[in-house]
């Protein structure tokens, strides 16, 4: 009982700390401290979410064949050691974020508490874009690339999944926690991570969340939830004020500018064209080895074009293979048709079902148009969804 509650302390530390990933211990993220911690914890404490089975059959299949994929790679890969370096990290994910995050946030006051430092790590890093844009932030942030922010990430495109991300988790706050005060230090921390978002200038990241609003939308509308409606209006201006307000601070690469470049497709008007570019590449080497794959090092990993795949499925089939491929996709659909059904099975869906849903909708946008592949913010996010599937009964009660 007390090793899972250092469980939890845990996974709370690494969720505050989710977007610092510029500043570096002994070679990973501040984050990983923590995540390596409930890992060992975990395996102290008699590994109950694999008794509890909080990992259902077709996360199993899909997560072997992955494995299975990556591990073949990785050995007749050039770079060996760092392929199989690369494997345990989707290892670690795998396990730290399927097995023990469901088995630790077992009730929604647990549930809500976790995402509340989601939330706060969202609204830090957006304060950080804010104060790197200003003034700077030397050696404790990334380095601004092109006029777009990083805040503490290491990456523009990391900082933008992760303010994404978090603005989800603030507008599920808000409706799930009723009382004055917290509302609106929810909304604070909202219009902090819109910041964010809109000073890296990642247009996926900020196209995700539109379609995760709409989506959101959509199943308010079968609610009939008037208070949604109302606070629809007030992010519709508030996002105004901010994309023209703090947009000017990206310079020449700011989001609205990068949005018009995107129009034509060739190569050197942008970056939609460089990464068609690397699309073809990727399938074109997948063509000649379609079974193997050329291993997930580091080295590996960076096509001919000299960026990375930017389709976590089109670049695991590219690093691992057709078996990672069909690992990965079987990962995604299964917990979509899981969160599909949850929404439908009743005919006013939980607003734990609606927010799930409008997370792993962002995060499958992004990843589809993405690099992101073992950054932990991809598979907490994918924890946190799973995490709700076993929350949602208890939905409708008042948060402590």
């Amino acid at each position: 009982m007390y090793l899972r509650n250092f469980t939890y302390l845990f996974f709370c530390g690494g969720a505050s700390l989710i977007g610092v990933s510029a500043n570096r211990v002994a070679g990973g993220p501040l984050y990983d401290l923590f995540f390596i911690g409930t890992f060992v914890v975990w395996i102290f404490s008699g590994n109950e979410g694999l008794k509890k089975k909080f990992i259902e059959q077709y996360w199993w299949i899909g997560f072997l064949l992955a494995f299975v994929g990556f591990l073949i790679s990785g050995i007749y890969s050039d770079d060996i050691s760092d392929s199989l370096l690369q494997l345990t990290k989707f290892i670690f994910s795998f396990f730290v974020f399927f097995a023990i995050l469901p088995s630790v946030l077992n009730s929604k006051d647990r549930y809500i508490l976790f995402c509340r430092f989601v939330a706060f790590s969202g609204a830090f890093n957006g304060i950080g874009a804010l104060f790197q844009a200003l003034y700077g932030l030397g050696d404790w942030g990334g380095e601004a690339t092109w006029g777009r922010m990083t805040g503490f990430s290491e990456h523009p495109n990391e900082l933008g999944l992760h303010t994404a991300i978090c603005c989800v988790v603030l507008l599920y706050l808000f409706f799930a926690d009723f009382r004055f005060n917290h509302r609106v230090l929810y909304f604070l921390g909202f219009v902090f991570s819109l910041i964010g978002l809109v000073l890296s200038a990642s247009i996926t990241a900020v196209m995700a969340l539109i379609i995760s609003i709409l989506f959101v939308s959509f199943f308010e509308i079968r609610r009939n939830n008037k208070e949604f409606f109302a606070l629809f209006f007030v992010v519709i201006i508030v996002a105004f004020f901010v994309v023209t307000g703090f947009a000017i601070l990206g310079d020449d690469n700011n989001i609205i500018d990068r949005v018009i470049n995107q129009k034509e497709l060739a190569a050197d008007e942008g970056t939609l064209g460089s990464r068609m570019d690397t699309y073809l590449v990727a399938i074109e080497r997948i063509g000649n080895n379609p079974i193997l794959g050329v291993g997930n090092s580091v080295e590996n990993a960076v096509t001919e074009t000299g960026f990375l795949v930017h389709n976590i499925f089109l670049r695991a089939f590219r690093e691992g293979g057709i078996f990672s491929f069909i690992g990965l996709v079987f990962i995604f659909i299964s917990i979509f048709v899981k969160i599909f059904r949850s929404l439908f099975s009743n005919y006013v869906a939980s607003t734990e079902s609606i927010y799930s849903f409008a997370l792993f909708s962002v995060l499958f946008i992004s990843v589809s148009f993405g690099p992101a592949f073992f950054q932990r913010i991809v598979w907490m996010t994918l924890g946190m969804v799973i995490s709700s599937f076993f929350v949602s009964n208890n939905a409708d009660r008042p948060v402590r």
